[in-house]
């Protein structure tokens, strides 16, 4: 191969490679820089648009979206449940309690087949209702025994046994 001819190959490699670099960097219509509005702005503007809170639903893969308030509910949800004693007793006073089971219980099942049904249930959603269930078992666990039911069960140990009641729901629906 001469060199016109080396010289031609490389200059038409080169040019298709400018041609395509060109062509995806025109997007946009090659109207300009690419269109961010309300990117830099206040949090207000993006609130009057809409985009302030991001996705409805932001779960990507094994990522889920935890509210700022649940962060210790987050670093349980793949770890492996152990309940201390007490919690243990907790939860053995809320299973036996017939009357807890048919007021609180059994609406929050029926709520989340309903999410199951739909293909709408997250382990998140679960959390909640379980946590409102939980807190109200120790209430009552507190007045029978004469204690303080935040001092006796504190936020963290109380969302553990959440958790329990959630994954176990998950696993009866969901998986079983």
């Amino acid at each position: 191969m001469d060199n016109k001819a080396l010289r031609r190959l490389v200059r038409s490699v080169i040019q298709s490679e400018i041609e395509e670099a060109n062509a995806t960097g025109n997007i946009d219509g090659g109207e300009g820089q690419y269109q961010t509005p309300h990117a830099f702005g206040s949090n207000k503007k993006r609130e009057k648009t809409g985009h302030a809170n991001g996705h409805k639903d932001p779960e990507v893969f094994d990522y889920k979206k935890v509210k700022k308030n649940s962060k210790h509910i987050a670093k349980l949800y793949e770890a492996d449940i152990a309940l201390s004693d007490d919690l243990q007793d907790l939860k053995a006073f809320i299973d036996d309690n017939a009357q807890m089971r048919k007021a609180i219980k059994l609406p929050i099942i029926k709520q989340l087949y309903g999410m199951v049904d739909k293909g709408k249930f997250t382990l998140s959603h679960a959390l909640k209702p379980f946590l409102y269930f939980v807190e109200q078992g120790a209430i009552r666990y507190a007045k029978q025994n004469s204690g303080q039911w935040n001092i006796m069960f504190p936020k963290k140990e109380r969302a553990k046994l959440a958790l329990k009641y959630a994954q176990d729901f998950e696993k009866e629906s969901v998986h079983g």
